[in-house]
């Protein structure tokens, strides 16, 4: 989970996956609130797809 300024309840942040195959970075991110993501994170409860951006 990544945030690029101070995090609070109405916070949006960016889960993302990053993976390097030859040299190369390759990076996955969805944004979306931080009650949804923290959700996800502890319980495996995806967001509506509304919810992300």
């Amino acid at each position: 989970m990544r945030a690029y300024e101070a995090v609070n309840e109405k916070s949006m942040v960016f889960l993302q996956m990053m993976k390097k195959y030859s040299g190369v970075v390759y990076k996955r991110r969805v944004k979306m609130d931080i009650a949804s993501a923290v959700q996800y994170l502890n319980n495996g409860i995806l967001p509506e797809s509304e919810n992300l951006w």
